[in-house]
């Protein structure tokens, strides 16, 4: 035992090891260990098991992985009305020479180089400033009518390094974009497809990433077939495990801690797909839970918002919490985050 931390008298029987009873302040956490006769034995072999498992080579992809997992797309488009499409490959690039000139988007990119989304690097760009990236796109007829996303999404978290504006069709949908992001191009689309144009900019310093970093796509969603406006009165609380300390109305502007609500979900929506729907400026909003079961860390609440029916009660009462960018029980200090909320509501698809 550490010092101050005297030894804890324990009992063993059937199976089961019990500390008595243990005094605990707030947000305190204590560990207990016992001592096995066998852990100068055990516990090395214990640790190469879990490296084992944790380093194994993946099983590998049988020969009809790609058709069930084509099917498998094709089955939720169907089931969801949703559908995708990748962008990550093949696009015209051209490094730019730092000066602010647009004649880049209309010229005639039969010399250019092709190259993929990704670190500048990896795709023989190290050491640019920036790039100016061109693609024009077909959107399929099934896709008019319903809302069209452009996006850049990463599992790590990374996304534009430093900096990319975005013309579609000629205008200007997206200026100083960075990290990750989700752009609406419903109206764009409407004329059968879209010519993109991407200009990223970066420092490129040594050792740290520069480009677009992840997986671009055009994302298709129906129309909804219900949405539930969550306009009106909200919580609001100042910290961690606090109640409500006032109320504010929505939509609107503050600054908070959080932001909490009930609502009853109709049992109609069952088997639905619900997405929260936020009209933010920016990412200030950025944490979500739904019946303190729920957690979604999401940067992008808006043009579409991330699925939440997996932690609905249909007919009952829902605690919906939005928490700001930085939040952390361990900093001491709670995080306050301003906010400027132009719309809130839940879309059933």
């Amino acid at each position: 035992s550490s010092e101050g931390i005297p030894d804890i008298a324990t009992k063993f029987a059937d199976g089961k090891l019990s500390f008595g009873e243990q005094g605990f302040s707030p947000y305190q956490t204590r560990q207990f260990a016992v001592v096995r006769d066998d852990a100068g034995l055990q516990g090395p072999l214990h640790w190469l098991n879990v490296q084992r498992n944790t380093w194994r080579t993946l099983e590998k992809v049988t020969d009809d992985y790609v058709g069930k997992a084509a099917e498998a797309r094709k089955k939720y488009a169907a089931e969801t009305g949703e559908d995708g499409m990748d962008l990550s490959a093949g696009w015209k690039v051209k490094v730019g020479s730092g000066d602010s000139s647009d004649a880049w988007r209309s010229e005639d990119t039969a010399n250019w180089k092709t190259a993929d989304m990704g670190e500048w690097s990896v795709q023989g760009l190290a050491g640019a400033k920036k790039v100016c990236y061109r693609k024009n796109v077909k959107i399929p007829k099934d896709w008019i009518g319903g809302k069209i996303v452009l996006g850049l999404i990463s599992w790590r978290q990374a996304g534009i390094f430093d900096s990319a504006n975005i013309w579609v069709n000629g205008g200007l949908l997206g200026s100083n974009l960075k990290g990750l992001f989700q752009l609406d191009v419903t109206e764009a689309a409407r004329s059968g497809s879209l010519d993109i144009a991407m200009e990223v900019v970066s420092d490129s310093k040594a050792g740290k990433m520069s480009g677009p970093v992840g997986t671009l796509y055009l994302h298709k969603f129906p129309k909804p077939r219900a949405v539930m406006d969550l306009a009106g009165q909200w919580d609001v609380t100042d910290g961690w495990l606090q109640n409500p300390s006032r109320k504010t109305t929505l939509p609107g502007k503050g600054k908070v801690f959080s932001l909490k609500r009930s609502i009853v979900v109709p049992e109609e929506w069952k088997g639905r797909p619900v997405r929260l729907q936020i009209d933010i400026p920016d990412d200030k909003i950025s944490g979500l839970i739904v019946n303190e079961d729920g957690f979604i860390l999401c940067g992008c609440f808006n043009p579409v918002g991330p699925r939440i029916d997996r932690w609905l009660k249909l007919g009952k009462e829902n605690v919906i919490e939005l928490y700001g960018k930085i939040t952390s029980r361990d900093s001491g200090k709670e995080s306050m985050v301003n906010y400027d909320i132009k719309s809130i509501k839940l879309e059933v698809y």
